[in-house]
C-alpha cells in the first residue's frame, strides 16, 4: 500500500476538524474527502480504531455533500466497505445502516456481506485479544513473539500485518527488535520501492 503510515493522533485531529481546513481556504472540500478516504485505507484494518474514520467520513458527506444522489451513494459505499471488515461494534454499524438505508435490495446485498464478515469475526477477535495482551504487557519479547505468529499466518491480509507492526511501534518506536521484524517483513512482502525506502529510513532514524 502506498499510504502506509501516519501518526494516529494526527489522523484523528484531521478527521475530527475537517471543516476548518476548507472554510479557511487551506484545502478544497474534495481534497478533505480524498484525505479522509486515505485515512480509511490506512486504518481500516485497525480493529478498535478503524470504525472511527468511516464514521467521520460519513458525517462529512452528510454535512457537506449537497447532491442528494451522490451523498446517498457515498454513504452507502462507506457502510458497505466497513461491513466487509471485521471491526469492533460491527453489529452496531449494521443497525445504524439498516435504519438509514431506504432501499430494500441494497439492504439484502449488504446483509449478505455482513454475514460473511461475521463468520470471520471469532478468528480476528482471538488475534486481537492475544495482540492487545502483548501490547499491554509492554514486554518487547512477548510483543515480538505475538508478531511472529501473526506475520507468519497466511490467512491474515498484508494490510492487517502492517497495522499490527505499526501498533507495536506505538509501544516503543525505538525498539530495534520490532524494527528488525518490520524490515524483514517488508523485504519479503512489499514490492513498492518507495514504500520500502520509507520503512528503511524510519528504521534508521
Amino acid at each position: 500500500p502506498k499510504f502506509f503510515w501516519i501518526d494516529f493522533d494526527v489522523a484523528k485531529l484531521y478527521a475530527k476538524y475537517p471543516k476548518g481546513l476548507f472554510t479557511n481556504g487551506v484545502v478544497r472540500k474534495n481534497g478533505v474527502n480524498l484525505t479522509l478516504n486515505k485515512l480509511i485505507n490506512h486504518f481500516c484494518f485497525d480493529f478498535n480504531r478503524g470504525s472511527k474514520f468511516f464514521k467521520r467520513l460519513r458525517k462529512f458527506e452528510l454535512e457537506y455533500n449537497d447532491n442528494p444522489n451522490e451523498q446517498a451513494k457515498a454513504i452507502r459505499n462507506l457502510y458497505e466497505r466497513q461491513l466487509k471488515l471485521p471491526l469492533v461494534d460491527i453489529d452496531l454499524t449494521l443497525d445504524e445502516y439498516l435504519k438509514w438505508e431506504p432501499n430494500a435490495d441494497e439492504k439484502k446485498k449488504i446483509l449478505t456481506a455482513y454475514n460473511e464478515t461475521y463468520k470471520e469475526l471469532p478468528i480476528h477477535l482471538d488475534i486481537e485479544d492475544r495482540f492487545t495482551a502483548s501490547l499491554e504487557s509492554g514486554d518487547i519479547d512477548q510483543i515480538k513473539e505475538t508478531l511472529t505468529q501473526i506475520l507468519s499466518n497466511e490467512n491474515i491480509k498484508l494490510e492487517k500485518k502492517i497495522n499490527v507492526l505499526e501498533r507495536s511501534l506505538e509501544v516503543d518506536p525505538n525498539s530495534s527488535e520490532i524494527w528488525e521484524a518490520y524490515v524483514d517483513f517488508a523485504d519479503a512482502n512489499i514490492q513498492i520501492n518507495n514504500t520500502l525506502e520509507k520503512i528503511y529510513k524510519r528504521a534508521l532514524e
